[in-house]
């Protein structure tokens, strides 16, 4: 089990962890200047950033949804300049004194620009690099974000703070992009229709709306509570921390994963326990209480992401289309939370009883979410085992008894024609049926590296398909 987590963590390069570098920046600017927190501009800033996050990338993933598995090769430093504006626009009006009521908000157009391009990019790596791969990188780099900040707030001047923030970040960023991507084989996706979108959303909205939920609440409750700025920092920073380093090793040691709904099916009495004692404790647990929820939250949302990023390549559909559908919800029902929250937020803090009900709602809405999964599990459970079926088939356990042994004539083959060992690996599961999926499990290899081995097979052997391998190994069809 040791070795492979070890192998499983050899194939993750620096790279790939870059979203890291745009997660730092956008943490930092949120929650590490807490003296500020408290002024109107950074109130209009925080409101407007929540929204543009999640509508920017709905809308780029729908204007370039012809575009399949890519953008055009200026978004990628143009998702580092955005940053950079934002940053330095954040500064004008936090620590500058500029009042302009209009730096707020275009300091959080450009946060959201950044994040959409970004968001877009790096879903276009995980879609491609695969779901053995892209379940480290992820949460890894969300740890890695949890770092920097940490790191950043032990720095005592805000000019170099900012300089970090909005050049060297930035920067580090576009190059873990740049290279992340100059490293994938794109695959031909299915052509975005409406049928596509229906059958993508019927498949994956129980997830979806399990997390979408748990962002609403979570947004809403620290809205409402009434708590010092450093405790709700500290305790939801280290909510997103144990959450991002359980799903890293829940993956290296389980790398079968975990189902979404199993998961929150889990949490939910967790998440109420905590809510409910929150209501005998007069506001002594507020902080632990945002802490959780974030937990919660952020477990649920980075399986979601695992998911969105290991679909799209065994539907063959658009990354960024998917990513589009299913996260961008997400965004959308906490920037809501934050509304609803602000909007009883005073009367919840002149009436403990008014404040009580509103956790009590909150427990209702989640058992709700529960008993909503728990009424269609049995659906969900065929279509798991099904699933599951597939997978052993993919896998090779499955194929036939009977199968051609192909070893000994593709060894000669790949002898002949000059593959390399890895080719020569490739090329014999390739012929023996495996998947790209499963070779790149087997090998613990990325699914790009995966590809990028079967085309330079398919050159060698001036063959075009897996059926023109298999003939060419096996002439007689034994």
């Amino acid at each position: 089990m040791f070795q492979i987590a070890l192998n499983r963590l050899r194939a993750v390069h620096f790279q790939y962890l870059g979203f890291g570098f745009f997660w730092a920046v956008s943490f930092t600017v949120l929650s590490g200047f807490i003296p500020i927190r408290s002024t109107p501009s950074y109130a209009l800033y925080s409101f407007a950033q929540q929204w543009l996050i999640g509508v920017i990338p709905l809308l780029g993933a729908c204007v370039y949804r012809d575009r399949m598995c890519s953008l055009p090769r200026f978004c990628v430093p143009a998702a580092g300049l955005f940053l950079s504006a934002s940053v330095f626009l954040f500064a004008a009006f936090a620590f500058m004194g500029v009042d302009v009521v209009v730096l707020p908000l275009l300091a959080a157009l450009c946060a959201g620009i950044a994040s959409g391009l970004f968001f877009l990019q790096w879903q276009v790596f995980y879609a491609s690099t695969g779901e053995s791969l892209a379940a480290i990188c992820i949460p890894t780099s969300a740890v890695l974000s949890v770092a920097i900040h940490l790191l950043m707030g032990r720095i005592p001047w805000i000019p170099v703070t900012l300089v970090i923030l909005g050049v060297i970040l930035p920067v580090l960023a576009v190059w873990s992009l740049a290279h992340s991507l100059a490293e994938i084989e794109h695959y031909e996706a299915v052509p975005f229709t409406g049928v596509v979108v229906r059958t993508t959303i019927s498949e994956l909205w129980k997830p979806v709306f399990c997390v979408a939920a748990l962002g609403f609440v979570w947004h809403l409750v620290a809205a409402v509570v009434t708590t010092s700025q450093s405790g709700l920092v500290s305790f939801s920073l280290g909510g997103f921390a144990i959450a991002a380093l359980l799903i890293v090793l829940l993956e290296l040691f389980f790398p079968r994963g975990f189902d979404v709904l199993r998961i929150y099916q889990i949490l939910f009495p967790l998440i109420a326990g905590v809510l409910l004692i929150a209501t005998f404790m007069g506001g002594a647990l507020n902080s632990a209480l945002v802490g959780v929820l974030m937990f919660g939250f952020e477990v649920m949302n980075l399986l979601l992401l695992m998911v969105v990023a290991s679909y799209p390549s065994r539907k063959g559909l658009s990354p960024m289309l998917v990513y589009g559908i299913c996260v961008v919800p997400t965004f959308i029902s906490m920037a809501l939370g934050t509304m609803v929250g602000q909007a009883l937020g005073p009367l919840a803090a002149q009436d403990f009883t008014y404040f009580i009900g509103v956790l009590f709602a909150c427990v209702y809405a989640l058992s709700m979410v529960l008993l909503l999964i728990s009424h269609t599990r049995q659906q969900s459970l065929i279509s798991e085992a099904a699933s599951t079926s597939s997978r052993a088939s993919e896998d090779g356990v499955a194929l036939d008894e009977d199968a051609p042994d192909y070893d000994d004539r593709a060894l000669d083959l790949a002898g002949k024609k000059g593959l390399s060992p890895r080719e020569v690996e490739v090329m014999v599961l390739l012929a023996r049926g495996h998947s790209i999926a499963s070779i790149s499990r087997r090998l613990f290899i990325s699914e790009n590296t995966t590809r990028g081995h079967t085309k330079a097979i398919y050159r060698k052997l001036d063959v075009h398909s897996r059926q023109g391998l298999i003939d060419l190994v096996d002439p007689v069809g034994k």
